[in-house]
């Protein structure tokens, strides 16, 4: 009986679809529950909801051992499925997963769809359609926790149409993923040159965790948690000496420009990144636009070349490059660490790739203080050696990290394409 329910322009699109003969999401396609259950020693790939990108709904799945499974870890996906997620304001986290991606396991804030008589890619660009987050808005009950039931959720309406669309959806769909691989290929090509010239597959970290310092180090640094003087980071930071090489911060300023959001409606939007957006290694125009009176709380100016560290969490590896035009405005979340270049010596690509390495992430591990939101301290990224060899590899790994984001920008032109193909039935229905 809430008055939402009954908005006029939830009402008049639902009668354009039923006047253009769609048919409730229950006929295309079945819930499918595999349930999960964990094995001590096992690794498994973990699909959270805010690791499925809202652009063209890649995965970032995390790495975690099944004693170490979080409780909201429910359901085994296989190639073919299709999941969405029934939590909101997540709106637009649905997900084709691939064969390679067969046996992962996702948040139970998903459904786990199954497609009866129609294409998987068909029924991914469906869900993706604009029209869908609406009619799903509709259905959301609940304020503190908001989300959409799964019966209501089989309600949603979806068109079909002819064959010769469909073929073209599937066709589009088909090649936006296989850029969407190439573009996480090409980075990853960049981290496998990067290791072979540091020899990180001959790093073997220590396998003790018990170390001795003396008074004095624990007055330099001010910091009496045994985590921060851990044999692993002591090793690295020791192979990483053996290295010429310079600081971090010789070559990267820590830039802190503030954005304070209006609390009145200026009209304007602004492009604004959360943490979960560096998942991927890179940002750009295509992240989620806010109202800026929407954005409630300080942030960090951002410009393009920028490199954006989370300092929470740094097992994340919440790590991007900023692809964002020149000319459009873009802040990021007040935790992040935002790294400008001083001098043209080192492309911030580079800089990318070595700190989401090895070593560097095995630095930051130990250097994080708290419990609930371990974070690491500012300085302990700039005082961290680059080698000098790596620089040597910065023009061919800046390739590699420019074309795998225009490998995704196409992906992402594909999918908008296939979307239109839909959303023009609504809009001629």
């Amino acid at each position: 009986m809430d008055a939402e329910y009954y908005q006029p322009n939830y009402l008049e699109l639902i009668n354009t679809l039923e006047e253009a003969n769609a048919v409730p999401l229950s006929a295309l396609a079945k819930v499918e529950k595999r349930k999960f259950i964990p094995l001590q020693g096992q690794l498994y790939n973990y699909i959270e909801i805010s690791e499925v990108g809202t652009d063209t709904g890649r995965i970032s799945a995390s790495q975690i051992y099944g004693e170490e499974a979080p409780s909201r870890a429910q359901y085994v996906v296989e190639g073919g499925d299709v999941i969405i997620s029934s939590v909101r304001p997540n709106r637009n986290a649905v997900a084709l997963i691939t064969r390679e991606q067969s046996g992962f396991v996702c948040s139970s804030g998903f459904v786990v769809l199954r497609p009866k008589e129609i294409s998987p890619e068909f029924l991914f660009v469906s869900l993706k359609a604009n029209h869908v987050p609406l009619l799903l808005d509709r259905q959301t009950t609940a304020t503190m926790y908001p989300a959409v039931s799964e019966g209501d959720l089989l309600k949603t309406l979806i068109l079909i149409p002819s064959q010769y669309i469909i073929s073209e959806i599937e066709s589009k769909i088909a090649l936006s993923r296989q850029l969407e691989l190439q573009s996480q290929e090409l980075y990853a090509d960049a981290e496998r040159l990067l290791a072979a010239e540091l020899g990180l597959g001959r790093l073997d970290l220590p396998a003790e965790d018990v170390t001795t310092r003396q008074l004095s180090d624990i007055l330099n640094v001010r910091r009496i948690d045994a985590e921060y003087f851990h044999p692993q980071k002591a090793f690295v930071q020791q192979w990483l000496s053996n290295f010429p090489g310079r600081a971090v911060g010789e070559y990267f300023k820590p830039v802190r420009e503030i954005y304070n959001p209006p609390v009145f409606d200026t009209g304007k939007s602004i492009l604004n990144f959360d943490l979960t957006d560096a998942l991927r290694y890179f940002v750009d125009e295509h992240g989620e636009m806010i109202r800026e009176n929407e954005i409630g709380s300080l942030k960090k100016w951002l410009k393009r070349g920028d490199v954006i560290v989370s300092r929470l969490r740094s097992y994340l590896k919440e790590i991007a490059y900023v692809n964002v035009p020149q000319d459009v405005n873009a802040v990021g979340s007040s935790e992040f660490i935002v790294l400008r270049q001083l001098h043209k010596d080192v492309h911030p690509e580079l800089l990318i790739v070595y700190l989401r390495s090895k070593p560097v992430q095995t630095i930051l591990k130990w250097s994080q203080d708290g419990s609930n939101h371990p974070r690491f301290n500012e300085n302990e990224l700039l005082a961290i050696r680059l080698p000098d060899k790596v620089l040597k590899l910065q023009d061919e790994i800046r390739r590699m990290v420019q074309s795998g984001i225009q490998a995704n920008k196409d992906a992402k032109r594909l999918l908008a394409e296939a979307k239109s193909e839909v959303e023009k039935l609504i809009e001629g229905g």
